[in-house]
């Protein structure tokens, strides 16, 4: 995700509401400028089938 700071946090909850049981999710925030990393760590901490991934300009990441 790259500055969907208006739109991660309803499309994570929608995620979240699907019946599918056996789901992982991978969130990867490619050096936002807003509040999109924050936000899906957030959602990511919340959820136990999800996994946040934060890219800086140089590639490296760290995984939260």
């Amino acid at each position: 995700a790259f500055n969907e700071e208006k739109r991660i946090a309803e499309t994570l909850s929608c995620l979240k509401k699907q019946s599918y049981a056996d789901i992982e999710l991978i969130v990867v925030d490619n050096n936002s400028h807003d509040k999109t990393g924050l936000i899906a760590q957030q959602y990511c901490e919340a959820f136990f089938f999800a996994v946040f991934f934060f890219f800086t300009h140089t590639l490296q990441y760290s995984v939260q």
